[in-house]
């Protein structure tokens, strides 16, 4: 059976203000799960640097990512994916 985890990475900002996207992945690459459903992703937003944080996350697991905008500001993103 496949392993599924699920997260909300507010927009990879810990509960100590640091904006860090290699913190999500090694949290999530410590269960080593199969499906990844992930919540509250920044795609090209200032915010966050312009990182497409769904693709980054997914690049350091050997993932690949689905990710659908919940929201659009002009060329900025945010929403959730999907990585297997």
């Amino acid at each position: 059976m496949p392993r599924l985890l699920t997260y909300n990475v507010h927009r990879c900002v810990g509960t100590d203000k640091r904006l860090d996207v290699d913190r999500i992945v090694a949290v999530i690459g410590q269960h080593e799960p199969d499906v990844v459903c992930l919540q509250e992703l920044d795609v090209g937003r200032l915010r966050t640097g312009k990182v497409d944080q769904a693709e980054a996350i997914a690049e350091g697991l050997a993932m690949t990512s689905r990710f659908h905008p919940a929201m659009r500001v002009e060329a900025e993103l945010y929403g959730d994916a999907i990585l297997t």
